[in-house]
């Protein structure tokens, strides 16, 4: 694992800093290093038989929180769960897959639509 520090801040915002890193990373520098195994599970349970019957359903949170944007911030929605930024990824990727140089990206890309929420 590795960390930066800024060398302008104060000694204690540093180690504060650096306190969060251990706890964010954990002792061996990988970010929520246990979920590794939720993941496989969840993909090889909805590869089985009855899953298979089933479309995913990506409208969790959909009609429920509000849009905000602070000065200079991307947009986010306040609700308890929901799959909003799932979907702005997805979204996103697919306009960087489909451009063809950066300024096609740059002049196509939408921001986080307002009627996602």
């Amino acid at each position: 694992m590795f960390a930066f520090r800024d060398q302008n801040l104060s000694r204690d915002k540093n180690l504060n800093r650096l306190q969060w890193t251990k706890t964010y990373s954990g002792p061996a520098g990988f970010l929520e290093q246990d979920d590794s195994e939720n993941w496989e599970q969840s993909t090889k349970g909805a590869s089985g038989i009855v899953s298979r019957r089933y479309p995913l359903h990506y409208g969790m949170g959909l009609g429920h929180g509000e849009q905000r944007q602070g000065d200079g911030s991307p947009p986010w929605i306040e609700t308890k769960a929901n799959e909003h930024a799932q979907r702005w990824f997805y979204r996103s990727y697919a306009e960087w897959m489909a451009a063809e140089s950066w300024p096609d990206l740059k002049q196509a890309h939408s921001l986080a639509p307002s009627n996602s929420v």
